[in-house]
């Protein structure tokens, strides 16, 4: 049955300009070398502003009422409730007798902890110690000893992490708690469980507008039973464009620190002996363009997973002490080396190949020994302990969620073990692998996912995302938005364009700075490719995309609006211009360019700043964006700035939406991890792109 637009909306959104709350256009205008360009809306950046703030208000409330009324969204929703209290089984996290894991806290989008050790089984939650009903558990890490348990808490929404400790004997808790530090921190425990290392700030004051996401950052010794104020100072740098870390070798002998350079490639490697707290940190790699990735050590023989003269990567050892001896362990290959695992006296090597992950056994000395098989391809997580060949590799693809094996590195033997009960029915998808052509002929792999028996006539809702920046990598794993949008009978399709890091720091840098607009270019030949190949129509394909994936929709979008039926963007740097001066996006200068930075700089980012691209008399399809209010990584002004300049050029009876719940950070409002967000952005999808197809 074909759906009337009007009768999905009952009329509130085909209003066009006269329902959006008003939003003024002002005169203000920038000059970047000599040229000159318009910013009408400079005033939303002021987000904390009464008048802002009651503006965001106004269109949340425009687009909470809109997506209620839609026909898909009770059922969405309801679909949402039960796939999200889908419990997974307990699953071995090293040797011992006590286990800890999390789940969904029935009846609410929160999780919750578990703790079993022998035949007693406990839950905890964020609330539990009186933090509050809104309390939510985001981490947690288990001591080496496994005898407490640290975990991670948000109490407000805006992206600060609160840690406490659980005794697991008692269940309770230590009267220790670390504040300021975001959600992006590295944490881990020291080997002997004496305490914790951590990067953070000083306070959770609000940053200061344009200042460095590195500024004031640290990282930090805590020792349990200790006040945060007697924490030690590891490491510290003075350019706050560099990130600090902390961590120790596997048997506890020595503290690695260095820094990460923003965004960019490169880090560096600094040593010294546990043993001598007061000792300086010699540096092991200096930085450069080279990342190093540390996996365990022998004495003073450590191995690192690094991309230095190896650009898919491969692991070296080298002398900690006398920092000479590198040498070649595994060498590179045709497949990107993205992760290394000890396992008894084996290593696990996951590699990436084509956007799906394989994992091989390779001895001591670098001898490949053999390839674990998997159920197909997908994403591929092994866990290991270098007392014992006894390990478990974890499995996902986009319509089955994470199963888990064990394995035996030393014989070969495996068996599954565990999993979490399926939310759709196995084996009722399939998974093709597409390639498509963009420019420069680089060849683009697209997943695409979908119930068997599809008849590819253009006329299934087909829903295409992606990220494109930062080097990150998204390999075929289950997710709310992908869970929900296959359960609905869509078409699901995954596309990992340049930026990202699916065939190394290659990929990656034909994607950022002065090759940003390659991004781009691969997402819309991906969405050719799938009309091409009758996945979808134009009025049938829709598009989401979230932080970095934001960009790549926002712009897709504006260069080319005849694409899409529908887009949801969500939390995407797209005031490229202006980003810069937001606070943590100062960051990102080694990503995409900086406008300030010279002229060379400002074209690139010009060329394809949506802001200043969108042009009023167009027809775009129907957007929905999506922000936070308390985003402390993304400043939400990127979207109300987006969000006003669609509204107003919008030629078409499509609606512009902006979403701006109250609470919730950067990662608490992605349709990739959360559920609601996947509810809401799975039913502006469906309900136009379905009516497209003359389907529900």
């Amino acid at each position: 049955m074909r759906l009337d637009r009007a009768a999905v909306f009952l009329g509130i959104c085909l209003l066009g300009a006269a329902a959006y709350p008003a939003t003024p256009r002002e005169g203000t205008v920038d000059t970047y070398f000599g040229v000159t360009t318009p910013d009408p809306y400079r005033w939303l950046e002021q987000i904390t502003s009464p008048r802002v703030r009651d503006w965001a208000a106004a269109q949340n409330r425009l687009a909470v009422g809109s997506l209620d009324r839609l026909a898909s969204h009770n059922r969405l929703s309801a679909m949402a409730r039960t796939f999200s209290n889908f419990p997974g089984d307990t699953v071995p996290n090293g040797p011992g007798q006590v286990y800890v894991w999390d789940q969904p806290l029935p009846g609410a989008h929160m999780r919750e902890l578990v703790v079993e050790v022998g035949s007693s089984q406990k839950r905890y939650s964020g609330s539990a110690f009186g933090m509050g009903a809104n309390a939510a558990l985001v981490t947690w890490i288990l001591s080496p000893n496994r005898d407490v348990v640290a975990y991670g808490v948000e109490t407000s929404g805006d992206g600060w992490i609160h840690w406490h400790f659980l005794r697991l004997a008692n269940g309770r808790p230590f009267p220790d708690v670390i504040t300021g530090i975001p959600d992006w921190a590295p944490t881990s425990w020291a080997r002997n469980s004496s305490g914790l290392y951590y990067g953070g700030y000083p306070s959770e004051a609000p940053r200061t507008s344009g200042e460095a996401v590195g500024q004031g950052y640290r990282a930090m010794f805590h020792r349990l039973g200790s006040r945060q104020s007697t924490d030690t100072l590891i490491y510290r740098r003075d350019d706050a464009s560099e990130l600090p870390y902390a961590r120790e070798t596997s048997d506890g002998t020595y503290v690695i620190a260095g820094s990460n350079l923003g965004s960019t490639a490169g880090n560096s490697i600094l040593v010294r002996e546990t043993s001598a707290p007061d000792a300086p940190l010699r540096i092991v790699f200096p930085k450069g363009a080279a990342t190093y990735a540390y996996v365990t050590n022998h004495g003073p023989t450590a191995f690192f997973r690094t991309d230095d003269r190896a650009s898919r990567g491969k692991l070296v050892s080298v002398n900690l002490e006398t920092r000479s001896g590198i040498r070649d362990v595994i060498p590179e290959t045709g497949a990107i080396l993205q992760d290394v695992t000890v396992s008894g006296e084996r290593f696990v090597a996951t590699y990436l190949r084509d956007g799906y992950n394989e994992l091989a056994v390779f001895s001591r000395n670098g001898k490949r020994l053999r390839v674990i098989p998997l159920p197909g391809r997908g994403t591929a997580s092994f866990t290991g302990h270098s007392t014992t060949s006894q390990g478990t590799y974890s499995f996902s693809t986009f319509s089955d969620c994470w199963d888990t094996f064990a394995y035996d590195t030393a014989t070969g033997a495996g068996h599954k073990i565990s999993g979490f009960k399926q939310m759709l029915a196995s084996g009722d998808y399939v998974t093709d692998e597409l390639f498509a052509q963009s420019t420069n002929g680089a060849r683009v792999p697209i997943f695409v996912t979908y119930r068997k028996g599809l008849k590819r006539n253009g006329a299934s809702p087909t829903l295409l995302t992606g990220y494109g920046g930062f080097g990150s990598v998204t390999t075929p794993q289950c997710f709310p938005l992908s869970t929900l949008w296959l359960a609905m009978g869509g078409v699901f399709a995954y596309a990992d364009v340049r930026g990202g890091g699916e065939y190394g720091e290659a990929w990656h840098h034909d994607g950022m700075r002065g090759k940003k607009q390659h991004v781009f270019d691969d997402f819309a030949a991906a969405a050719r490719l799938l009309v091409a190949d009758g996945y979808a129509s134009r009025s049938t394909l829709g598009a989401y995309g979230y932080s970095g994936g934001g960009v790549m929709v926002g712009v897709t979008e504006v260069e080319h609006p005849e694409l899409f039926g529908a887009v949801v963007e969500g939390a995407g740097p797209l005031d490229v211009l202006r980003g810069y001066t937001y606070g943590s996006e100062s960051a990102w200068a080694g990503e995409v360019g900086s406008p300030i930075a010279s002229p060379e700089q400002f074209q690139w980012l010009a060329a394809y700043a949506p802001l200043l691209k969108i042009a009023r008399g167009t027809r775009y399809p129907a957007t929905l964006i999506l922000a936070s209010a308390k985003d402390a990584t993304v400043s939400p002004a990127h979207s109300y700035k987006f969000a006003a300049a669609l509204q107003y050029a919008q030629a078409g009876d499509e609606p512009i939406l902006l979403r701006v719940p109250p609470s919730g950070g950067h990662a608490g409002n992605t349709a990739f991890g959360d559920w609601d967000a996947a509810a809401s952005a799975t039913s502006f999808l469906w309900s136009h792109l379905a009516s497209a197809s003359g389907d529900r």
